[in-house]
């Protein structure tokens, strides 16, 4: 199987998707609040869903 060239050169410089790099809307300490603005549960102040901070923790999805 042959990967295209522009998949090649996103590898090549660890290229991140922005829904998969860490932002507060991937973060364990949001709340939604609407499609643009969260809470962040740790400094109760609203954030939007691309700003990220140094207490970043990956959500984790509860057991279904």
């Amino acid at each position: 199987m042959s990967t295209s060239p522009i998949t090649a050169r996103k590898t090549m410089q660890g290229y991140v998707a922005a829904s998969l790099r860490q932002r507060c809307a991937t973060c364990q300490h949001q709340k939604s609040l609407d499609a643009l603005w969260l809470t962040c549960s740790r400094g109760g102040f609203a954030v939007t869903a691309y700003a990220v901070c140094n207490d970043w923790t990956v959500k984790v999805k509860p057991p279904p």
